[in-house]
């Protein structure tokens, strides 16, 4: 995608951020690791130039197990802007 300036930009859609977040967890082998790992339906591309991830999973620390059985949510945040380059 071109900008008003005519330089290159790269464009980004929510839907392929969340396939490659999808794609790349599935091929790590994270899921048995973490309990309830998932994506947010924060992933995405909020303004077409920002991938936005976000993964939420459930943690039980060995120490406080007996206090929140349920286990603790936890949240993760990453954001990235590719830039483009000669």
């Amino acid at each position: 995608m071109d900008s008003a300036g005519g330089e290159p930009q790269p464009g980004l859609t929510a839907a392929g951020v969340k396939a490659s977040a999808q794609g790349y967890l599935e091929r790590s082998g994270a899921a048995p690791r973490f309990n309830q790992l998932a994506l947010d339906s924060g992933t995405g591309a909020p303004d077409a130039q920002t991938a936005r991830v976000v993964l939420t999973a459930v943690v039980h620390p060995p120490v406080v197990n007996f206090l929140v059985p349920a286990g603790i949510p936890i949240t993760a945040v990453a954001e990235a802007r590719p830039t483009l380059t000669r």
